[in-house]
């Protein structure tokens, strides 16, 4: 299936990015098929995973350490920063039994890129941590297209459901455009934006531009460019 779609989408190529569950064929075969993509998997399967795995009757573990180990890899899978994450995961190896810690080098180690949600992760998957979208579309085929349908039933109730969406995609693009905040911001760069932006879209460059005060350029030769923030302090080659 998956060569009949490169067949049919011949820019399947500049795929970047594919969120995908714990399911191992799926996984090494979306790994095969699209080997310049990252694979990530989703938050809620990951912790799904974590809860099925680290049991007391499968690893002969107490319910605390069950529990310890557990809130442990939900906090490192939430981690904002790769040095969080790496503290988290110090406190992990040092606390969590060994029957835990065997399974974590074995099955998360080796991995943890494709399931901390860290900087690395949220490269180029447009902020999206799991493959609810998709969930979303699953189940409103479902409430529409009986089990067992025939291919006649099948593909009507197949373009109802993608026709009542588009009508949805529209109405929602042409609210978002049209409506503009009752209170503009009083900086006119702020607000040139502001009317030029989807909602979402401003949102997030706010979030930026409120960022951008607490960054100050200390230092330029040629084309490096050195930052000093209240947080870090980084260098930029000028790509």
């Amino acid at each position: 299936m998956l060569e009949k779609f490169k067949e049919l989408h011949p820019s399947w190529s500049k795929t970047k990015c594919i969120m995908a569950d714990k399911d191992l064929l799926e996984w090494e075969l979306l790994k095969e098929s699209f080997p310049n993509s990252r694979v990530l998997i989703c938050v809620f399967h990951t912790l799904k995973t974590f809860c099925r795995e680290i049991a007391c009757n499968k690893m002969k573990i107490t319910p605390k350490e069950r529990d310890l180990a557990l809130e442990l890899l939900q906090r490192m899978v939430t981690a904002k920063s790769n040095e969080a994450f790496e503290k988290l995961q110090q406190e992990f190896d040092a606390k969590v039994s060994n029957e835990i810690r065997s399974y974590y080098d074995k099955n998360c180690r080796p991995i943890q890129d494709e399931w901390f949600t860290g900087p690395k992760f949220m490269v180029e998957n447009f902020n999206n941590t799991t493959n609810n979208r998709i969930e979303s579309l699953n189940g409103k085929l479902k409430s529409v297209i009986k089990r067992n349908s025939s291919l006649e039933e099948f593909v009507p109730s197949l373009f109802t459901v993608l026709n009542a969406l588009g009508d949805e995609r529209d109405h929602k693009a042409l609210t978002s455009i049209s409506k503009r905040p009752c209170q503009p911001s009083p900086d006119p760069d702020e607000r040139m934006y502001e009317e030029a932006l989807t909602p979402y879209a401003n949102k997030l460059l706010r979030e930026q531009m409120k960022l951008s005060a607490n960054v100050v350029l200390t230092d330029h030769q040629d084309d490096m460019f050195t930052f000093r923030s209240i947080i870090r302090q980084y260098i930029d080659d000028g790509d």
